[in-house]
């Protein structure tokens, strides 16, 4: 039982008014054993309840203690000197990143910039190739002249790995069809488009082979004249009788 609150019952007993005396009669100077009973009964109660009070209100701040821990434990921090202290590890995790986005950048410029300089080396390749036919055709520039590179950067590029890119171009613009046919065939399938520009390169060769075999061939028998040996009426001069006749001798 809380003295505390027996003493502060005991007071305000002593202002309750009690019951009137009779005239003339002597106070009592002992209260009766009913009403200190009562009295015990009425402290011990509010002994009870003052007590579940406390209990109720350090309950209510641990609760708003711990609703407040919560978000620091998922993000544990320090406070050193009024100073907030970050998490190592979390500021090891953002250096990470932002070295790893660094790195990403890094290497995504210089693939461009090779990929710049590749397109720079083919297209130079290309048009030197391309100089190479006018002393391969007489009419390599009226067949060629309105041939765009822009407009067929995949043949162009497949076409330059070849060593006799100018004769390729040549047969092409001469056969739009083809030129045509090799452009659907190199969006739907560049590996399929290559092959068909091998062949396409090693048949010009071959006919160019053919070509040059038929011309030694050919050249030489023109140049070469009918022997005028033995031609003749078929009599004899008389130079041709004395000759005989010394080598019967």
């Amino acid at each position: 039982m809380d003295k505390e609150v027996v003493a502060e019952e005991l007071q305000n007993t002593n202002t309750e008014q009690l019951p009137e005396e009779k005239e003339g009669a002597a106070p009592e100077k002992m209260l009766p054993e009913s009403r200190v009973i009562e009295l015990i009964k009425k402290a011990k109660y509010k002994g009870e309840k003052k007590m579940q009070d406390k209990l109720e209100a350090v309950t209510q701040e641990l609760e708003q203690l711990r609703g407040q821990s919560e978000p620091q434990q998922a993000a544990p921090q320090q406070s050193i000197g009024g100073m907030q202290q970050v998490d190592p590890e979390q500021i090891r995790q953002q250096v990470m990143e932002k070295i790893k986005e660094e790195m990403l950048e890094q290497q995504r410029q210089q693939h461009q910039e090779m990929l710049q300089k590749q397109a720079q080396e083919v297209a130079d390749s290309f048009y030197n190739k391309m100089g190479q036919g006018k002393e391969m055709f007489d009419d390599f520039d009226a067949v060629t002249s309105d041939f765009e590179p822009n407009a067929f950067p995949e043949l162009v590029f497949l076409a330059n790995e070849a060593d006799n890119t100018a004769a390729i171009i040549y047969e092409l613009k001469k056969n739009p069809q083809k030129l045509a046919a090799l452009q659907v065939l190199v969006s739907q399938s560049p590996n399929m488009a290559r092959s068909e520009i091998t062949k396409l390169s090693q048949s010009i060769k071959a006919n160019e082979e053919a070509a040059r075999q038929e011309r030694e061939v050919t050249e030489p028998l023109n140049r070469m004249k009918p022997s005028q040996a033995g031609a003749g009426s078929g009599s004899f001069s008389i130079k041709d009788l004395r000759n005989m006749s010394s080598l019967r001798g």
